[in-house]
């Protein structure tokens, strides 16, 4: 067969692709979706994607070992059959949960070497997948927030993680977290993976523990972030980078290379940086330092910013708002003491002015006003049975908590 009658039937099989993702899509609601992180790569995305490894890799990978720990109906294969050539991919492996998914991707692609093994990657992975051992990993793993996770499962993972890479991760990460380190363990010494995760690690507290990985135990080449606005899937507005790296320790002096914007191709903005900066710095998305970032920080005349006036932080996740955040009226009515009540501003949209006053006991002058319930108090097992109030360890007076 010639390689332009390969390529053709690549590009049709690819097609057919599409349309079971979306015959599969049209079959779970977003809300399904969402609890388990399924947003399928855009093939023009994966095929970028894998041409840009194929040209850091250049000839370190010539026969390739393809693996993909959450393939989906095989968006990231269909890049590397198009970018490498099918002789050039000597053993491929994917990883599917979804039985309906993996039975799709093994249809689409079992002609073209794919292995399609059903599973949880993040299981089958403890105790040993098909050898050889992937030389290339192009991944879009699920992104299932914590929230969606368990405390038993949590704790599964952190375990195994910490065990098969030393990374010790946060209960608040989400589950690509735990792909990415995970999958890394499976990689082959030396091999090359590119990931699409949300971009979310490279600034909050949780992701700290990938960020040190990044920087101490893998050679890491490139992190492009594309713009907020450039949502990379249309159907889940979740800010995406793409993290391209080797599986070797960083040599002396390495600088990697953070883009922003336009593509990653053509990236709109640049900047190569040393392992010690990216070491020292707590938020990432602050690369590359060009007027084009929008989270590029912007000081006066006086080198004076926000940060050096305000301690800047997100705010409370509490889990249930709407138990935990109600308006001043009706905690006033309720009865509950002042001292547990801090007050809040409501979401951006809700505000008319960008100069909100407060009143003398701190509450934003607004309509509603709203506080948060914060009370430091250990929490009470026991009931009175003629009020709503706990009672045990405090005295109460027909509602009124006092302390005891």
């Amino acid at each position: 067969m010639s390689i332009g009658s390969t390529q053709a039937t690549i590009f049709a099989q690819e097609r057919e692709r599409v349309r079971l993702q979306a015959e599969i899509d049209a079959e779970r609601s977003a809300t399904e979706r969402n609890r388990r992180g399924q947003f399928a790569t855009p093939n023009d995305l994966a095929n970028e994607i894998a041409q840009f490894v194929r040209t850091v890799a250049r000839d370190d990978i010539p026969a390739v070992h393809f693996g993909d720990p959450a393939i989906g109906t095989g968006s990231f294969f269909s890049a590397a059959l198009a970018v490498f050539g099918p002789s050039q991919i000597k053993s491929a492996v994917g990883v599917e949960l979804d039985p309906v998914v993996a039975d799709a991707a093994q249809k689409l692609w079992s002609g073209f070497g794919l292995h399609v093994i059903h599973g949880d990657f993040t299981r089958l992975v403890a105790t040993g997948l098909p050898t050889p051992a992937p030389n290339l990993i192009l991944a879009n793993p699920p992104y299932v927030r914590h929230h969606h996770m368990n405390r038993s499962e949590k704790e599964r993972l952190q375990r195994l993680t910490y065990k098969m890479t030393g990374v010790d991760v946060s209960g608040l990460a989400g589950l690509y977290v735990h792909f990415l380190c995970l999958a890394t363990a499976w990689l082959e010494d030396g091999g090359y993976a590119a990931w699409l995760v949300p971009s979310e690690f490279m600034d909050v507290n949780y992701g700290a523990a990938l960020r040190q990985y990044l920087t101490q135990d893998v050679t890491l080449l490139r992190i492009h972030r594309f713009k907020p606005e450039d949502t990379q899937f249309a159907d889940a507005l979740v800010s995406s980078a793409v993290v391209v790296f080797r599986k070797h320790p960083p040599p002396f002096a390495h600088k990697c290379e953070f883009t922003f914007g336009g593509s990653l191709q053509v990236p709109q903005a640049g900047e190569r940086l040393t392992l010690d900066q990216l070491s020292h710095s707590y938020k990432w998305t602050i690369y590359p330092a060009h007027p084009k970032n929008d989270r590029q920080v912007q000081r006066d005349a006086d080198g004076m910013s926000l940060a050096d006036l305000f301690r800047i932080q997100r705010g409370i996740a509490t889990g249930a708002n709407s138990f935990f955040i109600l308006p001043r009226s009706d905690a006033k009515r309720r009865r509950i003491p002042p001292s547990f009540l801090r007050p809040i501003l409501p979401s951006p949209r809700c505000l008319n002015s960008t100069v909100i006053e407060s009143d003398d006991e701190g509450f934003p002058l607004i309509d509603p006003q709203l506080c948060l319930l914060d009370c430091a108090l250990e929490p009470l097992t026991q009931w009175h049975a003629d009020c709503s109030w706990p009672c045990g360890a405090r005295r109460h007076t027909h509602g009124q908590a006092t302390a005891g």
